[in-house]
């Protein structure tokens, strides 16, 4: 995978969040698109355990592969 630079913050050191319509278009990226999303679950943090895909639930893009 290549080297992404560092996730920017906002000036209080946040992420920054996206809206509900964006939050809305993410998930839909990640649901036709991403090839370790599989039933909600982020294949990439499989850990013999199924692990909720962290990007699918979230405001703020922190999700490396999703970058």
């Amino acid at each position: 995978m290549k080297t992404l630079p560092p996730i920017e913050r906002t000036h209080s050191g946040t992420l920054p969040r996206m809206t509900p319509r964006q939050k809305q278009a993410a998930l839909k990226l990640i649901k036709s698109g991403c090839r370790n999303f599989s039933d909600g679950n982020c294949l990439m943090l499989d850990d013999e355990t199924p692990n909720t895909c962290t990007q699918s639930i979230s405001y703020s893009v922190n999700c490396k592969l999703f970058r």
